[in-house]
């Protein structure tokens, strides 16, 4: 009897050493859920005007690299605060505005910006924007895969135009899909070459050049949009010399769900994969054709060429 009394008390002593010991995890789980919700803001922006209630984009450079972080359909970033941090410069894009931006002006949740300091940027006869590639129609869903994800396009079909810049379609989440494609980052890919090969041929007539000395990597907004557009500001893209364009992205953070088109109306777009080899110690990337996964009903990614 007295050993079964023992026993009960060192069961209710043990209860509680373990009761304090969740309680303890308990609260660091919680300091260190406040942590990160202290270090992520939600910035919205203000001008003369009141307050910004349209898409618009952060442009941040850090030691050669750019990130293009895109807001909600109502003007809104969420940031963490090292980027900014870490940012050697930053610019905001909206209307017809490029705005420079400094690390003191995200000290408050919002953010005043000064167009009129900036009015050189205003355009006043804005040529009307073309885009070329598949739209919303007849579309369904495909995960993205850490790769180059690519259209291909002959340069003929948009001669003497400007390319300023891509826009993608994706879906934040999909029956039947895991994941969720919003705060997904995404390197931007656009290259030229001169001919599509049906195999992966190691000729230099195929090969991809990178038409972007800066390609932007883009997060995609929480509220998902139905384009997420980026452009090229500052780039003067040189496509003239080359047949064909491939332009799409490479997946840095997976999955994302990516709309596609049918594609019988696009028959001047294909897609296309790359092939990385080595030569002669220097690595080198092929464009070569893909084979439709689906034969009946051939779909194309919804990437479109935003041009002037």
């Amino acid at each position: 009897m007295m050993q079964i009394r023992i026993m009960i008390k060192t069961i209710l002593k043990s209860r509680k050493h373990l009761t304090s010991i969740l309680g303890v995890f308990v609260i660091i789980f919680f300091i260190n859920s406040s942590k990160v919700r202290a270090q992520t803001k939600e910035f919205t922006f203000h001008d003369n005007l009141g307050d910004i209630k349209e898409p618009l984009s952060l442009i941040i450079y850090t030691k050669g690299s750019l990130l293009n972080i895109q807001s909600d359909t109502k003007g809104k970033i969420s940031l963490e605060k090292k980027i900014i941090d870490k940012a050697d410069s930053i610019f905001v894009n909206y209307s017809f505005y490029r705005l420079p931006l400094k690390k003191e002006n995200f000290s408050k949740e919002v953010i005043q910006l000064k167009p009129e300091i900036s009015l050189e940027s205003v355009i006043l006869k804005e040529k009307k924007k073309q885009f070329l590639g598949p739209g919303k129609k007849n579309s369904i869903v495909q995960l993205s895969s850490k790769r180059n994800v690519l259209i291909s396009s002959a340069t003929e079909n948009f001669i003497n135009k400007k390319i300023i810049g891509i826009r993608y379609r994706f879906k934040n989440k999909a029956l039947f899909w895991s994941g969720s494609s919003k705060n997904k980052k995404f390197k931007v890919s656009l290259y030229g070459y001169h001919k599509k090969a049906k195999v992966i041929e190691k000729k230099r007539d195929n090969t991809a050049y990178n038409l972007l000395s800066t390609p932007p990597i883009v997060s995609i907004p929480r509220d998902v949009p139905k384009w997420v557009e980026v452009y090229f500001d500052g780039e003067e893209i040189d496509y003239s010399k080359y047949k064909y364009i491939a332009f799409g992205l490479h997946s840095i953070d997976t999955p994302i769900l990516l709309m596609t088109s049918k594609s019988k109306n696009f028959e001047q777009l294909k897609d296309v994969n790359m092939n990385a080899v080595l030569e002669n110690g220097e690595k080198r990337e092929y464009i070569y054709l893909m084979k439709s996964i689906y034969e009946e009903d051939k779909y194309t990614f919804s990437f479109q060429l935003i041009l002037k």
